[in-house]
């Protein structure tokens, strides 16, 4: 029978920050390599960056999601990641 009351204190975990991954994957280019392939996505383009790339400057705290559920979006923000130099 499963526990449904857990008396186990609260541990606070960090999140993970490494960059390792997202370094590897956007130089290897595996998302524009998936996302031709496998959702017909063939080409891209970036407007405002340097609206995005002033409010990281300014320390502003961002947060990137996409906004259909298909799951291309996900992947495309990586364009975004890559054009803003940021993970």
């Amino acid at each position: 029978m499963q526990k449904i009351i857990i008396e186990k204190p609260y541990n606070f975990r960090p999140p993970y920050r490494g960059t390792l991954w997202s370094s590897l994957i956007q130089r290897c280019n595996f998302f524009t390599r998936f996302l031709r392939r496998k959702e017909g996505v063939v080409d891209h383009e970036v407007r405002h960056l340097d609206r995005l790339s002033e409010s990281l400057r300014s320390g502003h705290g961002i947060l990137l999601t996409p906004n259909h559920c298909r799951s291309a979006d996900p992947l495309v923000i990586g364009w975004i990641t890559k054009a803003a130099k940021c993970h």
